[in-house]
C-alpha cells in the first residue's frame, strides 16, 4: 500500500512580495491593514480550510486557503463584498495586489471558496477582529455617517462590565455572520 503525495497548492509567499522591486507592498504606507492581516493570517489554525482539498487529487493546485482567507479578510474589512469587485480589485488595487502577488483568482474561484468554508471563515473573522481589537487597530462599536453634525457627550468613566462585554462580544458575532451571509 503506498502512501498518497501531500496536497500541494498554488505557491504564496506575501514575504517575497514584499520585497520584489516593483512591490505593490512597497508602496503602501507602512501601517496599512494589508500588513496587519498578512502576518496574522499564516499564524491562525487554517486546518479546518486545508481539509477538503487534502484528499483531491485531480485537476490543478488550488490557490493556497490561507490567501484565500487573508484576501477575503481584507476585502471585508474595506468594504468590498462582492466575489467579482474582489477579482477586479486583484488585478488593479495594490493592497490585494500584496496579498495575491502574482496567483490572482478569478470570481468563481472567490465565490466557491466563500461558499464552501462559510462557517470556518465566521469563527476566523471573529478572531482577526479580536486580534485586531487588542493591537488597537480597530475600535468596536457602531459608526454611521450621512454628514449630521452632533455635539458628543460620551462620558470617559463609562465602564464596560463583564455582562455586557459578553452581550458585546455576541452581537459582534451576530453582525460578522451577518455580513459573510449577506456578501
Amino acid at each position: 500500500m503506498s502512501k498518497q503525495p501531500e496536497k500541494t497548492y498554488r505557491p504564496w509567499d506575501p514575504e517575497r512580495y514584499r520585497h520584489e522591486a516593483q512591490s505593490p507592498a512597497a508602496k503602501l504606507p507602512a501601517g496599512d491593514l494589508v500588513f496587519f492581516l498578512l502576518d496574522t493570517v499564516p499564524q491562525l489554525n487554517l486546518r479546518c480550510f486545508y481539509a477538503p482539498y487534502e484528499t483531491e487529487t485531480r485537476g490543478a493546485p488550488p490557490f493556497d486557503p490561507a490567501m484565500m482567507v487573508c484576501l477575503l479578510l481584507y476585502a471585508y474589512c474595506v468594504g468590498v463584498f462582492s466575489s467579482r469587485k474582489i477579482a477586479w480589485a486583484c488585478e488593479r488595487n495594490l493592497a490585494f495586489m500584496a496579498i495575491v502577488g502574482q496567483e490572482r483568482p478569478d470570481f468563481r474561484t472567490i465565490s466557491d471558496f466563500r461558499k464552501q468554508h462559510l462557517e470556518p471563515f465566521k469563527e476566523v473573522f471573529v478572531q482577526v477582529v479580536r486580534l485586531a481589537g487588542e493591537a488597537g487597530l480597530v475600535k468596536l462599536g457602531k459608526v454611521a455617517t450621512d454628514g449630521t453634525k452632533i455635539q458628543g457627550n460620551a462620558s470617559r468613566h463609562k465602564a464596560m462590565s463583564y455582562g455586557y462585554m459578553q452581550k458585546a462580544v455576541e452581537r459582534l458575532r451576530e453582525e460578522i455572520e451577518a455580513l459573510v451571509t449577506a456578501a
